[in-house]
């Protein structure tokens, strides 16, 4: 059986669903905030298989809902009282995809609600990490990019720059979906919508934060997500 629990907390018709699965023994405690970027194929669950896989027992609780911004989560009484319980190790922050890589958006909107979540979390006991994301495959006109590689460049510095706000530490996602797209052409990262994951993206972001969890890269992929050939190049890409 597998040892962890996971917690999803999801906005489905109008209402916030929350369903837990399995049991666990003592683990690492994460909680996830952000948006569909997060919980599309079920990456926390990813997150926690890969964890196991190497050797760390991770508990998942995600907080969620498709498009979100961190502004609308640090007004939420459920985030607040989330980390003001004080059961979580690990916090992961998700920003909305383009706000970071919009210079006007990131400073009015992005960097205020870090700034927030920096004084929620500044008497918890948890560790932050900012959970990097990914251009749009064709970047992204409302934010003045027009290439998956300028985004991607600005949201680099973005996550960073709030990582020293919050004092926390980035998982760079992006910056290995750039790597993964170089050197592994025939992985397909992107949804057809050019912005999503598909179930290898979200495997490569879950690898990434698994790896930032346990302070060392995974070595061994989880089964049963992706092709395990595909699963081994993915975690061979972060060593």
């Amino acid at each position: 059986m597998r040892k962890l629990l996971l917690t999803m907390v999801l906005l489905l018709a109008g209402g916030w669903l929350v369903s837990a699965v399995l049991f666990s023994t003592p683990a690492v405690r994460v909680l996830f905030i952000g948006n569909s970027y997060t919980y599309y194929n079920d990456m926390p669950l990813m997150m926690a298989d890969i964890a196991q896989a190497n050797g760390v027992e991770v508990e998942v609780t995600v907080i969620a809902k498709g498009g979100y911004f961190l502004s609308q989560h640090a007004g939420s009484a459920a985030v607040q009282d989330a980390i003001g319980s004080e059961n979580f190790d690990i916090i992961v922050l998700q920003e909305q995809s383009i706000a970071p890589a919009e210079p006007n958006r990131f400073e009015t909107d992005t960097m205020p609600a870090i700034r927030r979540f920096s004084s929620l979390t500044a008497e918890s006991p948890a560790r932050v990490i900012l959970f990097q994301t990914w251009g749009h495959r064709d970047g992204n006109p409302i934010s003045g990019h027009r290439s998956y590689e300028s985004m991607q460049g600005d949201l680099i510095l973005a996550y960073a720059t709030m990582a020293t706000e919050i004092d926390g530490d980035v998982a760079p996602v992006g910056s290995m979906w750039w790597r993964a797209r170089t050197t592994l052409p025939d992985v397909t990262l992107h949804a057809p919508d050019g912005s999503h994951p598909t179930a290898e993206g979200s495997y490569l972001a879950a690898a990434v934060i698994a790896g930032v969890v346990a302070d060392e890269p995974p070595t061994i992929a989880a089964d049963g997500y992706i092709d395990g050939q595909v699963a081994q190049q993915l975690i061979d890409l972060l060593n």
